[in-house]
C-alpha cells in the first residue's frame, strides 16, 4: 500500500505550510482578504496543535519549517500595511544626500520628489519619520536598489529583514528546546508581520534574544552591544538597558555608550531628537487602535463623566508605563529576575497601556515565550529563591491576542475593529485568568510530592556521616518529589523519565524504556512513585532498577482491591495525567496494568530483592501501596 500522506506525528508543518500559502495568496486582495484572515486563525491553532505534539520534533524540523514558512511570504507585496512604503522613502532620502530626520515627507524642499509614485503611497507625509538609526540602515540598503523600482527594493528591505529575524531564531534554537522553539517560529502572526508584511520588529526580535544569548554565554560586552541595537530599532528599548546593566556590571557602560553614538552619528542633526519627539507625541494623542485598556477606560470615562478624555488618557498611560518600570528596574537591582521575564514584562506593560497596538507590536513578547515555556532554559543572572520552578504552560493570553489581531485587518473592509478588539483583549483577559489555576495545579503537585516524599522518607538507609547518599528517581515526572529528596536529605538525586517536562534543576537523563543510561550499582537508592502501572514492560523496567541499585527500592503504587476499583483507578489515572502534562503523557495510557498488593508481591518475587515493609494508605477513591525493598547482595 503505498503512503501518500507524512505521518500524522508530522502532518502539523505541512498543514501550517498550507495555512500560510493560503495567507500569501489571499492577502493581496480586499475580495480575498476574508480567507487571509481565517487561514491564519487556522494557522495558528495548527501551530497550538503542533506544540501539543511537540515531543516529536527535532531542531532541524523545526528550523527548516521556520525558514520555508518565511519564503513562501518573501514575494508578497505590501497590502496590510503602507509602512514599506516609508522605508524605501527614508533610505531614498539617504542616498539623495538627506537626511530623513529633518524633513517631512510633504516639506516644500522635497518637492521633486512628490510627483512619484512612492510619495503618494506614503502614509502620515505630514510627520517626521520614527524609524530610528538601525532600521535607517536597512532601508538605505534596499534603496539601492530604487532604480529598479519600488519592488525591488521593497524585497530586498524584506529580504534583509527575514535573514536578520531568521538569525534570532537560530540564536534562539541554541537555548530552547524544539517544541518550545515552534511558538514564536511556526506563529502565523510572526510569519506574516516579518516576511509577509515586514516591519522592524523583526529585528528588534533578533537584538532582543542576542541580548539574551550573550548573557548565556558569559559575552556581556555583546549582550550591551545588542541592548543598543534593539534600542536604536525601536526606541523603547532603551529602557531595558539598565536591566542588562545590572548584569554585565556597570563598569560596562561605555559599551552602549560607544555603540549608540556609532548609530547616531551619521543621522545626527540638531532636531533630531525634537522631531522624533513631536511625532511620537502626535502619534500616541491623536492615534487610536486595536488598544484594549485605552479603550475600556476611554468608554467607562465617557458613561461616568459624559464625555471623553482620550488626549489626557494617552499621556496618563504613558506615566503608568514608565513608572511600572522604574518600580520593575528598582525591585531587579535588589533581586535579579530572569532577563527573558523582564523583557516579557516590560512589553506586555508597553501593549497595555499603548494607545495603538497594531500586530507586529507583538513580535517581541511572542519570542520570549519560548523561553518561557521551556523546562530546560536557565538564566545565570537570576536568583532563585522559591521551591517550585516556574510551570512552563505557554502564556495563551497572549497567542490568542495575536492570533485575533489578524481580524483586525477586517477594518479595511468594514471600518469597525470593534469585534476583534472586544474577541482579542476579552479572550485574552479570559484565558489570563485561567493561567493562576494552572500555576495552582503546579503548586498542588509540589505538594503532593511532599506528602509522597513523607511516606518514603523513613525508608532510606542511614550512611555514615560523610558518606553521599546517591538516588535515582524513576519516572520523576515534574521532578518535584526528588527536589524534595534532594533538600532534605542533601541527596545526589538524578531524575530520569521518558518525557522530559522537568521543573527543577536536578540533572534528568531521557529514559528510552529499556536500558537505563547508568552503571550497575550506580544509586544507593531508587524511587518509583506511580511509575511502574504506566510501563509497556514493566518486567523490563523493573529489572534495570534492579541493576543500578546497590541498597533499596523504594516504591509508592496505586492499587486495588474489586473491578470497581480498576475502573476509578484507570479513570482517575487517564484525568490526572492529561491535566499535569498538557498530552505528554497520553501515549502511555494505552500501557496502564494496576495490580493488586498480592499481585505486587508475585511480582517481586522474580528479582533479587527481598520485601523490607508495606505500607497501604489511601480513600477509597485511590488506595496505595509503599513496598520497601532491599537489594540481595548475591545478585547476578
Amino acid at each position: 500500500m503505498v503512503t501518500i500522506l507524512p505521518p500524522m506525528s508530522h502532518i502539523w508543518p505541512v498543514l501550517i505550510l498550507l495555512a500560510t500559502s493560503a495567507m500569501a495568496w489571499f492577502v493581496g486582495s480586499e475580495a480575498t482578504l476574508p480567507f487571509f484572515i481565517y487561514a491564519s486563525w487556522a494557522g495558528t491553532l495548527l501551530m497550538a496543535l503542533a506544540w501539543w505534539h511537540g515531543e516529536t520534533w527535532t531542531m532541524r524540523t523545526v528550523l527548516v519549517y521556520a525558514i520555508l514558512y518565511r519564503l513562501v511570504l518573501l514575494p508578497v507585496l505590501p497590502s496590510l500595511s503602507d509602512d514599506g512604503f516609508r522605508y524605501i522613502w527614508d533610505g531614498l532620502l539617504q542616498w539623495k544626500g538627506i537626511n530623513p530626520f529633518v524633513f517631512r515627507p510633504s516639506d516644500p524642499a522635497l518637492g521633486a520628489l512628490h510627483n512619484s509614485d512612492l510619495y503618494i503611497s506614503l502614509n502620515s507625509t505630514d510627520y517626521f519619520t520614527v524609524y530610528p538609526p538601525v532600521s535607517q540602515i536597512v532601508f538605505g540598503i534596499g534603496a539601492i536598489f530604487y532604480p529598479f523600482g519600488w519592488v525591488v527594493s521593497y524585497l530586498v528591505i524584506k529580504a534583509v529583514f527575514i535573514s536578520i529575524e531568521i538569525f534570532g531564531v537560530l540564536l534562539l534554537s541554541r537555548m530552547v528546546q524544539a517544541r518550545s522553539l515552534i511558538l514564536y517560529a511556526w506563529n502565523p502572526l510572526v510569519l506574516m508581520e516579518v516576511a509577509g508584511q515586514p516591519h522592524n520588529e523583526a529585528m528588534l526580535v533578533t537584538w532582543l534574544l542576542g541580548t539574551i544569548w550573550a548573557l548565556q554565554t558569559n559575552q556581556p560586552k555583546w549582550a550591551l552591544v545588542f541592548a543598543t541595537m534593539a534600542m536604536w530599532t525601536k526606541l523603547y528599548p532603551l529602557l531595558l538597558i539598565p536591566f542588562v546593566l545590572n548584569r554585565t556590571g556597570w563598569r560596562y557602560i561605555w559599551v552602549p555608550l560607544l555603540t549608540g553614538l556609532v548609530c547616531f552619528i551619521p543621522y545626527y542633526h540638531s532636531d533630531f531628537f525634537v522631531n522624533i519627539r513631536t511625532s511620537l507625541n502626535l502619534y500616541t494623542q491623536q492615534f487610536e487602535f486595536g488598544a484594549g485598556l485605552y479603550y475600556w477606560l476611554k468608554e467607562w470615562g465617557r458613561q461616568i463623566m459624559g464625555h471623553e478624555e482620550s488626549k489626557v488618557l494617552g499621556p496618563f498611560l504613558q506615566w503608568i508605563f514608565l513608572f511600572t518600570i522604574g518600580a520593575l528596574w528598582v525591585v531587579d537591582a535588589i533581586k535579579q529576575k530572569s532577563l527573558h521575564n523582564i523583557i516579557y514584562l516590560f512589553i506586555g506593560m508597553f501593549l497595555l497601556t499603548a494607545t495603538t497596538v497594531h500586530p507586529w507590536y507583538l513580535l517581541g513578547l511572542l519570542a520570549m515565550i519560548p523561553l518561557l515555556v521551556d523546562v530546560g532554559f536557565r538564566d545565570p543572572y537570576a536568583q532563585v529563591s522559591v521551591k517550585l520552578q516556574e510551570t512552563p504552560f505557554p502564556p495563551w493570553h497572549w497567542i490568542w491576542l495575536g492570533g485575533m489581531m489578524t481580524g483586525n485587518y477586517f477594518f479595511y473592509l468594514t471600518e469597525n475593529q470593534w469585534p476583534w478588539v472586544i474577541a482579542g483583549w476579552g479572550g485574552w483577559f479570559v484565558l489570563l485568568l485561567f493561567l493562576p489555576l494552572k500555576g495552582l495545579l503546579q503548586r498542588v503537585q509540589f505538594s503532593r510530592a511532599g506528602r509522597k516524599y513523607a511516606k518514603i522518607r523513613n525508608g532510606f538507609p542511614v550512611l555514615e556521616p560523610d558518606e553521599p547518599l546517591y538516588v535515582l528517581d524513576l519516572g520523576c515526572g515534574e521532578g518535584y518529589l526528588g527536589e524534595w529528596i534532594r533538600q532534605d536529605l542533601q541527596a545526589n538525586v538524578s531524575l530520569v523519565d521518558v518525557v522530559d517536562f522537568n521543573r527543577t534543576q536536578i540533572p534528568f537523563f531521557r529514559y528510552d524504556g529499556q536500558n537505563l543510561p547508568f552503571p550497575d550499582d550506580a544509586f544507593d537508592v531508587t524511587v518509583m512513585s506511580f511509575v511502574l502501572h504506566h510501563c509497556e514492560n514493566q518486567t523490563q523496567v523493573f529489572q534495570e532498577a534492579v541493576r543500578v541499585t546497590r541498597k533499596r527500592i523504594l516504591i509508592i503504587e496505586s492499587v486495588y482491591i474489586t473491578e470497581w476499583d480498576l475502573r476509578q483507578l484507570t479513570f482517575l489515572d487517564t484525568l490526572a495525567n492529561r491535566l499535569r502534562s498538557d498530552g505528554l503523557m497520553n501515549q502511555q495510557e494505552a500501557f496502564l496494568h494496576f495490580r493488586t498488593v498480592p499481585e505486587w508481591y508475585k511480582f517481586f518475587k522474580q528479582f533479587p530483592i527481598h520485601l523490607v515493609d508495606t505500607m497501604q494508605s489511601g480513600l477509597f477513591l485511590h488506595q496505595q501501596a509503599v513496598f520497601a525493598l532491599e537489594i540481595k547482595q548475591t545478585k547476578a
